[in-house]
């Protein structure tokens, strides 16, 4: 791992005859060797405010990133993607994510999320690779029609369709919806057959 770049490279970021000479020397360590190398960046402070990880977000000229077998981006969760994901704004700060934003050997836009966990003993954060996904949509008027259906179960020949709309529709109620709401779930699980 060469970390930072910036203490190997001795010329302009944003120069590719410069970062030419760079690659060339990090390309001579892999060939003597034989290990795989990494060369570990800052991102412009441009990509901060972007959503997606891409190409653009590893710092100066584009022969970085076309001089290397693979360049991925680590990037704290922006707030459309804590949204997406279903995590509360305030913990989106514990989750990073790494893009591959150009991989030779393997897919491109492959993102691997991982949690922080801070050692205490150590006072370093340590990540852990996590599943994230996005979470399911709960249909609302197959969820309502499933209580409805037990609480009429539940309450057998005590209700007819007014009276159950008239006397357990409302917010407080055991379903928490309005009167018109229960009246459309019972027409549904009528017309269904499932009542």
């Amino acid at each position: 791992g060469l970390d930072h770049a910036g203490l190997i490279h001795g010329g302009d970021f944003n120069a590719r005859e410069a970062v030419v000479q760079t690659m060339t020397q990090v390309g001579k360590i892999v060939k003597e060797t034989g290990a795989a190398t990494m060369l570990l960046a800052h991102s412009p402070k441009t990509s901060v405010s972007k959503d997606a990880a891409d190409q653009n977000d590893v710092t100066g000229s584009a022969a970085w990133v076309d001089l290397s077998r693979g360049a991925f981006v680590l990037k704290a969760m922006s707030l459309a993607e804590a949204k997406e994901l279903g995590i509360q704004p305030d913990a989106r700060n514990n989750y990073v994510s790494l893009t591959a934003v150009k991989a030779n050997y393997g897919p491109t836009g492959l993102k691997i999320w991982m949690m922080r966990h801070t050692d205490p003993d150590y006072s370093v954060s340590v990540l852990n690779e996590v599943k994230l996904s996005k979470p399911q949509t709960i249909n609302a008027s197959s969820n309502l029609n499933a209580l409805v259906k037990v609480f009429i179960a539940q309450h057998p020949g005590q209700y007819t369709k007014t009276s159950l709309r008239d006397t357990q529709g409302s917010k407080s109620g055991p379903f928490k919806v309005g009167k018109n709401q229960v009246a459309a779930a019972v027409e549904d699980l009528l017309a269904s057959g499932d009542l």
